[in-house]
Protein backbone atom coordinates (compact mmCIF):
# COMPACT_ATOMS: atom_id res chain seq x y z
CA UNK A 1 0.00 0.00 0.00
CA UNK A 2 2.84 2.42 0.87
CA UNK A 3 4.46 1.74 -2.51
CA UNK A 4 1.23 2.70 -4.30
CA UNK A 5 0.92 5.88 -2.23
CA UNK A 6 4.55 6.77 -2.99
CA UNK A 7 4.17 6.07 -6.71
CA UNK A 8 1.00 8.17 -6.99
CA UNK A 9 2.05 11.01 -4.68
CA UNK A 10 5.34 11.41 -6.53
CA UNK A 11 3.57 12.08 -9.83
CA UNK A 12 1.39 15.00 -8.62
CA UNK A 13 3.27 18.35 -8.66
CA UNK A 14 2.38 19.89 -5.27
CA UNK A 15 1.90 16.59 -3.49
CA UNK A 16 5.41 15.39 -4.40
CA UNK A 17 6.99 18.31 -2.54
CA UNK A 18 4.82 17.72 0.53
CA UNK A 19 5.65 14.01 0.38
CA UNK A 20 9.37 14.83 0.21
CA UNK A 21 9.14 16.94 3.38
CA UNK A 22 7.26 14.16 5.19
CA UNK A 23 9.78 11.56 4.00
CA UNK A 24 12.80 13.59 5.18
CA UNK A 25 13.03 11.42 8.29
CA UNK A 26 11.87 8.11 6.83
CA UNK A 27 14.15 7.88 3.78
CA UNK A 28 17.48 8.53 5.57
CA UNK A 29 16.47 6.20 8.42
CA UNK A 30 15.56 3.48 5.93
CA UNK A 31 18.83 4.06 4.08
CA UNK A 32 20.78 3.63 7.31
CA UNK A 33 18.94 0.44 8.20
CA UNK A 34 19.37 -1.08 4.75
CA UNK A 35 23.05 -0.13 4.46
CA UNK A 36 23.71 -1.34 8.01
CA UNK A 37 21.90 -4.60 7.32
CA UNK A 38 24.04 -5.14 4.25
CA UNK A 39 27.09 -4.75 6.47
CA UNK A 40 25.69 -7.24 9.04
CA UNK A 41 25.40 -4.72 11.87
CA UNK A 42 21.80 -5.40 12.87
CA UNK A 43 22.70 -8.38 15.07
CA UNK A 44 24.94 -6.23 17.26
CA UNK A 45 22.30 -3.49 17.40
CA UNK A 46 19.53 -5.87 18.45
CA UNK A 47 21.43 -7.98 20.99
CA UNK A 48 23.41 -5.26 22.77
CA UNK A 49 22.93 -1.57 21.93
CA UNK A 50 25.92 -0.54 24.08
CA UNK A 51 28.22 -2.88 22.15
CA UNK A 52 26.83 -1.47 18.92
CA UNK A 53 28.07 2.04 19.74
CA UNK A 54 31.32 0.93 21.37
CA UNK A 55 32.33 -1.03 18.28
CA UNK A 56 32.55 0.37 14.78
CA UNK A 57 29.29 -1.36 13.82
CA UNK A 58 27.50 2.00 13.70
CA UNK A 59 29.70 3.29 10.85
CA UNK A 60 27.76 1.53 8.03
CA UNK A 61 24.46 2.72 9.50
CA UNK A 62 25.63 6.34 9.59
CA UNK A 63 27.09 5.95 6.09
CA UNK A 64 23.72 4.73 4.81
CA UNK A 65 21.94 7.62 6.52
CA UNK A 66 24.30 10.16 4.95
CA UNK A 67 24.03 8.66 1.46
CA UNK A 68 20.24 8.49 1.64
CA UNK A 69 20.06 12.03 3.05
CA UNK A 70 22.20 13.44 0.23
CA UNK A 71 20.12 11.71 -2.45
CA UNK A 72 16.85 12.71 -0.78
CA UNK A 73 18.05 16.29 -0.30
CA UNK A 74 18.99 16.59 -3.96
CA UNK A 75 15.57 15.31 -4.99
CA UNK A 76 13.81 17.54 -2.48
CA UNK A 77 15.51 20.69 -3.79
CA UNK A 78 15.41 19.88 -7.53
CA UNK A 79 11.74 18.89 -7.69
CA UNK A 80 10.16 22.25 -6.67
CA UNK A 81 12.43 24.12 -9.09
CA UNK A 82 11.59 21.74 -11.94
CA UNK A 83 7.88 21.99 -11.14
CA UNK A 84 8.02 25.79 -11.05
CA UNK A 85 9.90 26.01 -14.35
CA UNK A 86 7.54 23.63 -16.15
CA UNK A 87 4.24 24.53 -14.42
CA UNK A 88 4.14 21.06 -12.89
CA UNK A 89 4.74 19.09 -16.08
CA UNK A 90 8.13 17.85 -14.84
CA UNK A 91 6.77 15.97 -11.81
CA UNK A 92 5.41 12.88 -13.58
CA UNK A 93 8.32 12.77 -16.03
CA UNK A 94 11.01 13.01 -13.32
CA UNK A 95 9.15 10.58 -11.08
CA UNK A 96 8.77 8.00 -13.83
CA UNK A 97 12.46 8.36 -14.68
CA UNK A 98 13.37 7.87 -11.02
CA UNK A 99 11.13 4.79 -10.81
CA UNK A 100 12.65 3.23 -13.91
CA UNK A 101 16.18 4.06 -12.76
CA UNK A 102 15.57 2.59 -9.30
CA UNK A 103 14.15 -0.58 -10.76
CA UNK A 104 17.01 -1.01 -13.22
CA UNK A 105 19.74 -0.30 -10.66
CA UNK A 106 18.12 -2.71 -8.19
CA UNK A 107 17.94 -5.44 -10.81
CA UNK A 108 21.52 -4.78 -11.91
CA UNK A 109 22.74 -4.90 -8.30
CA UNK A 110 21.08 -8.26 -7.75
CA UNK A 111 21.74 -9.92 -11.10
CA UNK A 112 24.99 -8.39 -12.30
CA UNK A 113 26.65 -6.29 -9.56
CA UNK A 114 29.54 -5.07 -11.73
CA UNK A 115 27.01 -3.65 -14.19
CA UNK A 116 25.85 -1.17 -11.52
CA UNK A 117 29.27 0.49 -11.59
CA UNK A 118 29.20 0.67 -15.40
CA UNK A 119 25.63 2.04 -15.32
CA UNK A 120 26.53 4.68 -12.71
CA UNK A 121 29.48 5.85 -14.82
CA UNK A 122 27.21 5.98 -17.88
CA UNK A 123 24.63 7.95 -15.90
CA UNK A 124 27.28 10.44 -14.76
CA UNK A 125 28.48 10.90 -18.35
CA UNK A 126 24.89 11.41 -19.50
CA UNK A 127 24.19 14.04 -16.83
CA UNK A 128 27.40 15.93 -17.64
CA UNK A 129 26.64 15.89 -21.38
CA UNK A 130 23.08 17.12 -20.83
CA UNK A 131 24.31 20.01 -18.65
CA UNK A 132 26.95 20.93 -21.23
CA UNK A 133 24.36 20.88 -24.00
CA UNK A 134 22.01 23.07 -21.97
CA UNK A 135 24.83 25.51 -21.21
CA UNK A 136 25.72 25.72 -24.92
CA UNK A 137 22.08 26.33 -25.83
CA UNK A 138 21.84 29.09 -23.21
CA UNK A 139 24.93 30.77 -24.64
CA UNK A 140 23.55 30.73 -28.17
CA UNK A 141 20.12 31.99 -27.11
CA UNK A 142 21.40 34.72 -24.77
CA UNK A 143 21.87 38.12 -26.45
CA UNK A 144 25.47 39.22 -26.85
Amino acid sequence: MLLVIELVADKIPAVDSINDVIQSIVRPAAGGIVFGTGASTTTAAVTDPAAFFESSAWVPVVTGIVIALVVHGAKMFVRPAANALTAGAAAPVLSTGEDIGSLLFSLFAILIPILVIVALIALAVLVVSVFRRLRRQRRTVAPA
